[in-house]
């Protein structure tokens, strides 16, 4: 991640990602994890023949897991998220919401608040066109709690303050 995010050599980190890939066993979650940071990856390089392909195998491979590990229940969490943000970016807002209210019922049903924070963000950014400003207000004020009462996330939560400030003035 450092080779493609800092610097910036985003070639060489897939090369890399793939070579790890190919020596995991597609059972090791491991293998998922790796899967799924390519799977990013090639959405952020516009790969996107590569993109499709990783995204049917994670789903395949996501929805056999138990989810009895963290690792396991964290990664089908990210990857629900990380699936949501992009039918977002790509104004499939239809699928965003299926995604993204499946991914906040995942972390309700199994008591975690991995990524749900940023999920409620997600979802008040893709119904702010449509919906009830009031309801999206509290998506962003549920996320601003998250942040700052459950994760300990002042950045976080006083970024999401301001946003709400600014946003939704009287």
């Amino acid at each position: 991640m450092v080779e493609f995010y800092v610097h910036d050599r985003r070639e060489l980190a897939i090369e890399r990602l793939e070579k790890a890939l190919k020596s995991t066993h597609k059972t090791d979650i491991n293998y998922l994890q790796i899967s799924n940071t390519l799977f990013n990856f090639y959405y952020d390089t516009d790969s996107l023949a590569k993109f499709d392909t990783m995204k049917e195998e994670l789903t395949t491979h996501l929805q056999q897991l138990s989810l009895n590990t963290i690792e396991e229940l964290e990664l089908s969490v990210k990857f629900n998220y990380n699936l949501s943000r992009y039918f977002w970016l790509q104004n499939n807002t239809e699928s965003a919401i299926k995604q993204i209210t499946a991914t906040i019922k995942l972390c309700q049903d199994y008591r975690t608040t991995y990524l749900l924070a940023d999920s409620f963000v997600l979802l008040g950014n893709l119904s702010q066109n449509f919906s009830e400003r009031t309801t999206v207000k509290t998506y962003f004020e549920t996320a601003h709690f998250l942040y700052k009462q459950i994760e300990d996330n002042t950045e976080k939560a006083l970024a999401m303050e301001h946003y709400i400030s600014d946003k939704f003035k009287n």
